[in-house]
């Protein structure tokens, strides 16, 4: 099958790149969270739901929202065939222990239903899937870096065995005080960087 990686974005610390080219520095920043919110404003976003999530979810979207700037997606096809699949080493990891601080002092006991909801990493690809309206397949995979070899084979069972037409994949990763994320479209038929193990690789390794 000839897929194609049509765009891909990086997301760090340092800023937000696309096809390895910055287009956004966010400047120092004192945590995660305020430095995705300062992208987010800096990108000239209009989505207040992003103040209510946390920040894996508020990564992933910043990143959808990379790719999705100037491209026809899903123009002529229905958004049943668009799929996600994302990745990360801790999970939602961050959101569990903000939320297990509401929880820990039978005397001081607030459970927060705001951070619960986000107590699981697939909650990112629902963002996603809310923000852009979209219905396919997805899955969410766990490893202890980035496994180019896992999200390929996922990838392509999508677009062999489903209606997959086109899909959001990569790595998105968030801890208390680091993130990253990296992000691209594949697509049926079309021109740009070729879908394989190495090119995976070698982009994630650009900026």
């Amino acid at each position: 099958m000839d897929l194609k990686i049509v765009k891909y974005c990086k997301i760090n610390s340092a800023g937000i790149y696309i096809e390895g080219k910055k287009i956004l520095d966010p400047g120092p920043y004192d945590s995660p969270e305020a430095s995705l919110n300062q992208m987010y404003r800096l990108l000239g976003m209009n989505y207040l739901k992003f103040f209510k999530m946390d920040n894996l979810s508020k990564l992933s979207i910043l990143a959808s929202e990379c790719l999705f700037q100037g491209e026809t997606l899903n123009e002529n096809l229905e958004k049943g065939e668009t799929a996600v699949v994302l990745s990360n080493s801790s999970s939602s990891f961050a959101t569990d222990f903000n939320y297990q601080q509401t929880i820990n002092d039978p005397k001081n006991y607030f459970p927060s239903p705001s951070l619960f909801v986000y107590t699981l990493p697939n909650i990112s690809i629902g963002e996603i899937c809310i923000r852009h309206k979209i219905y396919g397949e997805n899955v969410f995979l766990v490893s202890q870096k980035f496994n180019a070899e896992n999200i390929y084979f996922y990838v392509n069972e999508l677009f062999n065995k489903t209606y997959t037409n086109n899909c959001i994949a990569g790595w998105a990763e968030c801890s208390r005080n680091y993130f990253e994320a990296f992000l691209f479209l594949v697509e049926k038929g079309k021109q740009g960087n070729p879908f394989e193990v190495n090119e995976l690789n070698k982009l994630y390794k650009t900026n």
